[in-house]
């Protein structure tokens, strides 16, 4: 099973993750993170689920709560970071 992340976005466009994983990657909570400190892998993953409906779970990414917030599973180290 994997790690799961709490994405929101602000309405100044920055970022705040809340990390469930155990041990969490980094700080288990960051909050206003511009958009070029967040992992590249975190920021297409969020542009993909925001044409899905909300709460429909998209295999191997996660699903959108909202326009503003995603539950998604940490797929650091499988891409080009």
């Amino acid at each position: 099973m994997s790690d799961t992340l709490r994405v929101t976005v602000n309405e100044d466009g920055t970022i705040d993750l809340l990390d469930f994983g155990l041990p969490p990657e980094h700080d288990r909570v960051r909050k206003g993170l511009k958009q070029e400190e967040v992992a590249p892998w975190i920021m297409e993953t969020i542009s993909m689920l925001r044409i899905a409906d909300a709460r429909d779970n998209v295999l191997g990414l996660g699903f959108k709560v909202s326009d503003t917030v995603y539950y998604i599973q940490d797929r650091s180290g499988e891409s080009n970071e």
